[in-house]
């Protein structure tokens, strides 16, 4: 939930104070069955895990089988060559160390006074990732060389991690001065231009105040969530009880 207030908070910050600036919206392809295994073995080796503990995460990852389940039915086993699996309690923490490093290459790009994030007095540095798993955003200054090192560095992180960016289902908002090339910025990006609300892990967002109505589908899921807990309350005497009387 911290991120979700952060990106709120920035959004109303940029809008408010009509500061410049670029807002991405990136979209992974299947992201769990995209990773690269051995740039995840070179991710562990650079967190400073044991030898021991990268050889057990090869064997986990390389040396499982997988089946895909049709109408109940399971199919053949078969080895797969990439990905971490899903299902596998241990598959999203492999997963967030290796989505982790694109966070850690928009640093040393900010450092090298490659790239500048938003709202640099609210946030040391300026603001420039927003990332939980596969859900992640990007803010940049208006600055078309630095959207254009942005763009790289996102193609370099494809190459080395093997995850795919889904560019044409990415969304791009504009704030500020900003607007004015935004047309520049779509076409170097691919992608569409963003409508507000948008979602960011499940929760609507916008710059300005939230309707009614844009928390509707959130309190349907919640609905849902309650429905399931208060029937495993009931007991089974008053179960059926309340089936005989329907």
């Amino acid at each position: 939930m911290e991120g979700v207030v952060i990106l709120h908070e920035t959004l109303h910050e940029m809008h408010r104070k009509k500061k410049s600036g670029v807002v991405l919206k990136l979209d992974f392809e299947k992201a769990y069955d995209k990773v690269k295994w051995p740039f995840l073995q070179q991710v562990l080796r650079m967190k400073g895990f044991s030898p021991t503990w990268c050889d057990w995460i090869n064997q986990v990852t390389t040396k499982g089988t997988v089946g895909i389940k049709v109408n109940e039915d399971i199919g053949h086993y078969f080895q797969t060559r990439k990905g971490v699996r899903q299902g596998d309690p241990l598959s999203p923490l492999l997963f967030n160390t290796v989505v982790d490093m694109l966070a850690i290459l928009i640093c040393r790009a900010k450092e090298n006074g490659q790239i500048s994030g938003v709202v640099p007095h609210l946030v040391d540095d300026g603001l420039s990732v927003l990332q939980y798993a596969d859900d992640t955003i990007i803010f940049m200054d208006n600055n078309l060389d630095q959207v254009v090192n942005m763009k790289l560095l996102l193609c370099a992180f494809e190459q080395l991690s093997r995850l795919k960016i889904n560019f044409h289902k990415s969304q791009l908002f504009c704030f500020g001065e900003a607007k004015n090339e935004q047309c520049i910025y779509l076409q170097i990006f691919g992608c569409g231009m963003g409508t507000f609300p948008f979602r960011y892990l499940g929760i609507p967002m916008h710059f300005r105040r939230l309707k009614n109505a844009n928390w509707k589908e959130v309190e349907e899921r919640f609905q849902k969530k309650l429905c399931a807990w208060k029937g495993k309350m009931l007991s089974v005497g008053t179960s059926m009880y309340k089936t005989n009387v329907c």
